[in-house]
């Protein structure tokens, strides 16, 4: 992917940059970011202020920085104050970057409304992810294409040609990872993001459990991070949970649809599955549309599509558009259902995980970032709210920086977000912390459970209590106790 930057060298010997590389005045607002800025410097850091207070830096190495605006501040009067401030090269906004332009991007409504371009913008792309598309296969082709287009593997014909004989499957893939910046057609989430093709469904969009479990563990084998599964029915399978659960413990975060039915009690299989991240469809305005099902295990939502509004007055209907193929004939075609939200979480993901977020963390960070609609908190049509990207990168962001921590803190971890959910047979937490920590839970009736190092657990117990005790421990030691804590989440209903 092409981004457009200038190219600056910068060394000790050029103070003459500090002051005319960026023009605040020419600045408008939504050019630069609102909360940080950049600047430069030889030797060591210095410690900076504004207006009394003390900012958080984080160094980029090459002598350049990343620093926050302070509270009561704002960016350009906080550059201004930092370009008089001794010990720096220079000090400037942190402007806004975008891809090269793709000419039908901007009818992708669906990617501006999830915070796709921001991504992009902040240097995030996908690459080193790979998302395995078990779908109707992927084809190879049109005058867009994909990046890094894997070779793949057949399970309806059973040989090595995952082509796509639908159009379903490649509209997915392309919503995931479509070449982007390259001056033609559309753009994807996650551009530099490789696709597995894995075909299980036919020419007619159907196909049989045997193969979607066949794709599933062999998307585990091929080394897959993400596996979209925009597919599914009414009907349960044991052996398509034990691919599942086969998929979350090597550390594969596995997303599906909801289903098109319009249900307002009942998802679909396989997304109904606590190992699989359940995607509801929304519209242009962000609302449920009347086919995407709803019901308990709905984790989150992303656009899906309305092919009968034109809620953004563009002149078409509010589709999500990707390049496939129908036929013989490529082009560029706005589709409609879970199916096509499902991709955007998966590239989402893909953004994150290529950033080195793991499985289970990236399902954390997706969820908890998501902006609530609908009943507040946990409901049965958005899960846990809407899709938004910007908002789950800044949370990896903010919990990657340990700030200006001094040699020997004995500070105990912090819980920066909390959610708890119970299901019929089991209660799934959602746990943040402020700085790598190990997760301990215990609850009446279950042995407690521990979860490893991390910023971001998610731990299942399975039983529910009215309390329940925690732990954070960080790796010296320091540790915060929350002690037969009441649950504010009512009891589910038997089984």
């Amino acid at each position: 992917m092409r981004i457009l930057a200038p190219s600056i060298l910068l060394t000790a010997c050029s103070p003459e940059l500090v002051a005319d590389i960026t023009d605040l005045d020419q600045l408008s607002e939504g050019e630069f970011h609102t909360e940080r800025v950049l600047v430069g410097f030889s030797g060591a850091m210095p410690t900076l202020e504004v207006s009394g207070q003390r900012l958080r830096t984080r160094d980029l190495s090459e002598g350049i920085a990343v620093v926050e605006v302070p509270a009561g501040e704002d960016a350009l009067s906080t550059v201004a104050r930092l370009r008089r401030q001794p010990g720096l090269l220079f000090a400037e906004p942190d402007v806004l970057r975008q891809v090269a332009g793709d000419p039908y991007q901007s009818y992708q409504w669906h990617l501006d409304n999830i915070g796709a371009s921001e991504a992009w913008s902040g240097g995030y792309t996908g690459n080193g992810a790979v998302v395995a598309v078990v779908d109707t296969g992927v084809a190879a082709g049109g005058s867009d294409g994909f990046s890094n287009l894997l070779d793949g593997y057949d399970f309806v014909d059973d040989d090595s040609n995952a082509d796509d004989e639908n159009g379903h499957g490649t509209h997915v893939a392309g919503t995931i990872a479509q070449a982007t910046g390259n001056d033609v057609g559309v753009a994807g989430v996650a551009p530099d993001a490789a696709i597995l093709p894995v075909r299980v469904l036919g020419a007619d969009g159907s196909g049989y459990t045997s193969d979607v479990v066949a794709g599933i563990l062999y998307a585990i084998e091929e080394g897959a991070d993400i596996i979209n599964l925009s597919l599914g029915s009414a009907s349960a399978s044991t052996a398509e949970a034990v691919a599942l659960a086969a998929a979350v413990n090597a550390g594969v975060l596995v997303v599906a649809a909801t289903g098109n039915d319009g249900n307002d009690n009942s998802i679909n299989y396989p997304a109904v599955y606590d190992d699989a991240m359940a995607v509801a469809a929304v519209d242009y305005s962000g609302d449920r549309t009347a086919y995407s099902n709803a019901g308990e295990g709905v984790d989150i939502a992303a656009p899906g599509g309305d092919t009968s509004a034109d809620l953004n007055g563009d002149g078409y209907g509010d589709g999500v558009l990707q390049e496939t193929r129908s036929g013989d004939t490529w082009g560029y075609y706005f589709y409609q259902g879970t199916s096509m939200a499902t991709p955007h979480v998966a590239g989402a993901a893909a953004l994150l995980m290529a950033a080195g977020a793991t499985a289970e963390e990236a399902r954390a960070l997706l969820e908890d970032s998501a902006s609530d609609h609908g009943a507040d908190g946990l409901d049965t049509e958005y899960g846990y709210g809407t899709l938004d990207i910007e908002a789950a990168l800044s949370l990896m962001e903010e919990s990657e920086d340990p700030g200006d921590d001094e040699a020997g803190d004995t500070t105990a971890p912090e819980v920066e977000h909390f959610r708890m959910r119970p299901r019929k047979l089991s209660t799934r937490f959602l746990v943040a912390a402020s700085e790598p920590a190990e997760l301990t839970i215990c609850m009446n009736g279950t042995p407690c459970v521990t979860s490893a190092l991390a910023m971001h657990h998610k731990v299942r117990m399975d039983t529910w209590s009215p309390t329940y005790s925690m732990w954070l421990t960080d790796a010296a030691g320091n540790t915060l106790e929350i002690l037969e804590a009441q649950s504010l989440v009512p009891r589910p209903p038997a089984e």
